[in-house]
């Protein structure tokens, strides 16, 4: 016999939140790894983590999509669920708005960082390029001709 009942529209809605959360928790973590990275110059690195980030946000995407069926009534679902799961639902939805603001702070000054990378390296090869350009108007890249004088001497 199976005890297995559906949810019920509160139960499903909490446990969608308590999802959410757990990927937002998810995201939040990989702003380290991704600050690190773009830190230490490690495109690899700095791939792989983004990759990640898009897993994660596509799962949040989904549960997302699960839970539009419920916003239209989310008022009434949460006023009408037991107090204990009101309360932890809404110090979820809480944390989560947390989570949310500190992920776009972290990707501001990941974006600041990578343009100042960027503006470095361009500057770099700028003056890698006005130095070739010295080199070569002295004459740096003609052949070498061999020895001007010899030494005949036995």
């Amino acid at each position: 016999m199976d005890d297995a009942r559906p949810m019920t529209p509160h139960e499903r809605a909490l446990t969608l939140v308590r999802e959410q959360d757990a990927l937002y928790a998810a995201l939040e973590g990989l702003c380290a790894r991704q600050r690190d990275a773009i830190e230490a110059g490690q495109t690899d690195e700095l791939l792989a983590v983004l990759g990640e980030r898009q897993g994660v946000i596509d799962e949040i995407v989904s549960v997302g999509e699960a839970l539009g069926p419920l916003s239209a009534e989310w008022d009434r679902l949460v006023a009408e669920m037991p107090a204990e799961a009101r309360g932890e639902t809404q110090t979820l939805l809480g944390r989560i708005e947390g989570r949310m603001r500190s992920i776009a702070e972290h990707d501001e000054a990941d974006q600041s960082s990578l343009r100042r990378h960027r503006e470095t390296l361009s500057g770099v090869s700028a003056k890698a390029r006005r130095t070739s350009g010295a080199v070569r108007a002295y004459g740096g890249s003609k052949p070498a001709r061999g020895p001007r004088y010899e030494d005949r001497r036995a």
